[in-house]
């Protein structure tokens, strides 16, 4: 077997298959409109397809000023979470000749900068931030610095969560979703609420707590930050604080979690511990993640594919020259499963 690279096939391999002039060859190929003969046409189109032609984007990119690239920050992919987001733009951008360079941040500023500044060099048509940014004070400025030179050098920028100050241009309304939850458990006749959240340092989460405080004050339902346990999101961090309550002698009959993993690591860590649910407390969730069927959790659906494929019909939108829009929320809906019941008599 021969160590040599194989040479891709070229402009001028197609052109001189169809015996017809480079020129000739580029202006059948990129869909110009000078006038070609069809004959002419035909022979180029023919002689691409035997060669199996793929044009070189880059160097096309270099003359039009466009890269046909998206780059998509999410926090983990293996969340199904982010993937179906992922999956909704990616169904628009082939359908438009695009491509997408998924980017994992790991909720690490340093490595959120480092992307950023990675899909910046390589002149990407669009960012599209599906997770919100880590806010830490001494690297909040040079993230949105850096994205501030994204948008400089003509690039798009789209954001899916809350981002320092500025509100994302597609999501959906957590203040609804969790107004949808607590409406709930209050016709059950819940009163006592704790909240597992996500990081403290992210933008989200953030917004969470002021959500769920609002929707409570609407209820007449105090909000108590000792009842507000921190986690990460995922399951362990559900089964922990299921433990805390417990320990604490179960101070409350309704349990919201920032996150399905987190909802099911509540109903997991109650469970092992001889706690029921729901009769002796009900737990929710946020997103309907396809196991959220499976294990009876009552929960908010958000739409999270035509989310993402409404943010990407968006960028496209934006680099046609269409004028920006206001936020676009997409609507949410209650799942009412197992996991709630009528709150308990103490």
């Amino acid at each position: 077997m021969s160590g040599r690279a194989t040479r891709l096939t070229s402009l001028a391999d197609v052109a001189a298959r169809a015996g017809v002039s480079i020129t000739t060859a580029s202006r059948v190929l990129s869909g110009s409109r000078h006038p070609v003969a069809e004959a002419t046409r035909a022979k180029v189109m023919a002689a691409a397809s035997e060669l199996d032609f793929e044009p070189n984007l880059l160097a096309r990119g270099l003359v039009m000023q466009r890269t046909h690239i998206v780059g998509v920050l999410v926090h983990d992919l293996r969340d199904e979470f982010y993937a179906r987001i992922v999956r909704g733009i990616e169904d628009v951008a082939f359908a438009n000749g695009f491509s997408v360079v998924v980017c994992e941040t790991d909720r690490e500023p340093d490595k959120e900068i480092a992307y950023v500044r990675r899909l910046r060099s390589q002149r990407v048509d669009a960012i599209i931030y599906a997770g919100s940014s880590a806010a830490d004070a001494d690297k909040q400025d040079e993230i949105v610095e850096q994205l501030r030179r994204v948008e400089s050098a003509g690039a798009v920028l789209l954001r899916l969560a809350p981002h320092a100050t500025v509100e994302p241009d597609v999501s959906y309304s957590t203040h609804e979703g969790f107004g949808l939850l607590v409406d709930h458990l209050v016709e059950l006749g819940h009163t006592e609420f704790a909240y597992v959240g996500a990081p403290a340092a992210l933008n989200s989460t953030k917004v969470a707590r002021h959500a769920l405080a609002e929707v409570l004050f609407r209820n007449g339902i105090e909000f108590r930050a000792d009842r507000m346990i921190p986690g990460d999101g995922t399951r362990a961090a559900g089964g922990e604080a299921a433990k805390q309550l417990v320990e604490d002698g179960l101070p409350v009959t309704a349990v919201l979690a920032a996150t399905d993993h987190a909802a099911a690591g509540l109903m997991e860590g109650f469970g092992a511990l001889g706690v029921d649910v729901p009769s002796d407390v009900s737990v929710v969730g946020f997103g309907d993640l396809t196991f959220a069927h499976d294990v009876g959790l009552t929960t908010v659906h958000v739409p999270l594919t035509d989310v993402g494929d409404t943010a990407m019909k968006r960028c496209i939108w934006y680099l046609g020259g269409g004028a920006r829009a206001r936020r676009d929320n997409l609507p949410l809906d209650l799942v009412v499963r197992r996991s709630c019941g009528p709150a308990p008599t103490r």
